[in-house]
């Protein structure tokens, strides 16, 4: 169900680049079998997609290339399609309580609430309470102290329902209670205990890949600090939730985080000023991609951090969100990372069929070549360093590579003397699907903190794009061997079908003959007969004639 599937990962939190370019083909394919109530109800979603991608002018107004909710609104209307309102109002809710519209988000929770028994059953339902939870803790401060009880009624009945969810399903719904409880706690004055829903909120939307969902956390428990008066504990917490936005693709939550925060994000905001290097920057025109944090070992570097610069990696992320062909996946992300880390050669290692192998190898920073050489023949690695960081899933960095007396032995760094190296595992899922390389021959201490953070972050895209590129290319290929199939059917089928019309004609020119033999049978049967009767009608006419010779 290509609808299902656009919802559910908007709702998930999957990469909003990524999930619009499957928005695009889902509702093409929907419009190609004329099933009209879905195509309105995925260009819904689809424009929520767009606005959080920044390619709307008020991000919480549904009009764009794709939607207009002043024109869809009355049709909807007419045509007593609840199931399409109720999408409506609950992406505005969304759209209305990311960007802190929270009257609106109200006026829209009340419309929605109206057409929610449309939608039971379906996964837009616990958004619906959950999202109405937060506004309603979002606005608390600011509800008379009368209805401030029947608001956190509201939601402990909210709560009871997420809860019976979460049980069911924590990996989808355990992270929304806590966040929920977090906030709870925040107006109730309990910070120890808002402290901790926050952090395991964040938690475990990470563990499960909830991206949006991670952002807001880390936003909600900003502003928590902010309003304790807290600003440098709020400060780690709003940068954090700034590049979750940013992973997620959200360009304009970006954007409206950079106009509400500016000095607490000084720090990213600067960069685009202070760029040490323009060769290290990607140009490119698509939207921000997605990254994912995970836990590695820096050993051996002795720089101190650097700042991030996050144009330079959202240029980054644009570069490899772009691609799809995995071959020229590879190409790009190589220069990608060869550009932005400081290296002067690299190589790819990939996992293909149980044997790991030179995918890609760089030799400067403008030429790669693909390559599919096993990791044991290859001349362009330290085979010890790439085994070690396999088995340990660790990050190696070193400084000054010739001081490192532990790879000393090995025949790489015996022949080549590499100054600064740098060797790093590719993770998706917790398991290791490749690895970097990256050496300088110039430069000691080539691989800064700074640079090493933003391969961190590149390392984690690259695991994303890398396993959506290898599904593609499976698609292809079980698309092109689904063609055959066909191809194949069909030619069976018209065997059958002639040897069915041969069949039917063998059986006609059968039931002819036999229709011919009967008569033909009988005939030639009683031919001897019939002709001695002749004969004995022929000598009974000569008798007749001697005897009366002259009749009459």
């Amino acid at each position: 169900d290509l609808l299902l599937y656009s919802y559910c990962a908007y709702l998930s939190g999957k990469e909003l680049t990524t999930l619009e370019r499957e928005m695009a083909i889902n509702r093409d394919a929907i419009h190609k079998i004329k099933q009209k109530v879905a195509l309105n109800y995925i260009e819904i979603y689809w424009q929520a997609t767009l606005n959080l991608l920044g390619k709307s002018e008020n991000p919480c107004f549904l009009k764009g290339e794709v939607c207009n909710e002043l024109i869809r609104l009355p049709l909807l209307q007419q045509a007593n399609d609840k199931t399409g309102l109720y999408y409506i109002y609950c992406n505005k809710i969304l759209l209305d309580y990311w960007f802190e519209n929270y009257s609106e988000a109200i006026e829209n929770i009340a419309l929605a609430e109206k057409y929610l028994d449309a939608v039971i059953g379906l996964p837009p339902v616990p958004i619906f309470y959950f999202y109405d939870s937060l506004v309603r803790l979002a606005v608390y401060s600011d509800t008379p102290q009368s209805e401030q009880q029947e608001l956190l009624d509201r939601v402990q009945a909210n709560q009871e329902k997420m809860q019976k969810w979460a049980h069911h399903a924590p990996m989808n719904h355990l992270h929304k209670f806590y966040l929920v409880e977090a906030e709870r706690h925040r107006v109730l004055g309990e910070k120890i205990e808002a402290i901790e829903m926050y952090d395991k909120a964040i938690a475990l939307a990470k563990e499960n890949e909830y991206m949006n969902e991670e952002a807001l956390a880390h936003e909600l428990a900003a502003k928590f600090y902010l309003e304790w008066g807290k600003e440098k504990l709020a400060k780690p917490y709003l940068i954090d939730a700034y590049y979750a936005y940013a992973r997620w693709g959200a360009k304009a939550k970006i954007d409206h985080l950079e106009q509400r925060y500016p000095e607490l994000l000084a720090v990213i905001l600067q960069q685009e000023r202070t760029r040490q290097n323009s060769s290290e920057t990607i140009d490119t025109s698509s939207s921000e991609s997605s990254l994912s944090n995970t836990n590695r070992t820096i050993i051996g570097s002795t720089s101190s951090w650097g700042l991030v610069d996050l144009p330079t990696v959202i240029k980054a992320f644009q570069a490899l969100s772009s691609e799809i062909e995995l071959e020229q996946l590879l190409t790009t992300l190589m220069q990608v990372v060869v550009q932005n880390s400081g290296a002067q050669t690299g190589a790819l290692i990939l996992e293909e069929g149980g044997k790991w192998r030179v995918a890609v190898h760089c030799t400067n920073r403008q030429y790669c070549d693909l390559e599919s050489l096993l990791v044991e023949e290859s001349k362009a690695i330290p085979l010890n360093i790439i085994n070690y960081v396999k088995r340990t899933k660790e990050i190696l960095v070193f400084d000054r590579a010739s001081t490192q007396t532990t790879w000393a032995g090995d025949p790489y760094m015996i022949e080549h003397q590499p100054k600064s190296v740098l060797c790093t595992p590719i993770l998706h899922q917790g398991k290791v699907m490749g690895i970097l390389y990256l050496e300088n021959n110039l430069t000691t201490g080539a691989f800064t903190r700074d640079r090493v953070a933003i391969l961190n972050i590149l390392c984690s895209q690259a695991a994303i794009s890398l396993q959506n590129a290898r599904l593609y290319q499976q698609s292809q290929e079980y698309a092109q061997k689904l063609e055959q199939s066909i191809h194949d059917l069909k030619q069976m089928q018209l065997q059958l079908v002639q040897g069915e019309k041969m069949s039917a004609l063998g059986n006609l020119v059968a039931g002819v003959a036999h229709e011919i033999n009967n008569p033909v049978g009988f005939i030639a049967g009683n031919l001897q007969p019939a002709q001695e009767y002749l004969g004995d009608l022929f000598n009974l006419i000569d008798l007749y004639q001697e005897k009366f010779p002259a009749p009459g």
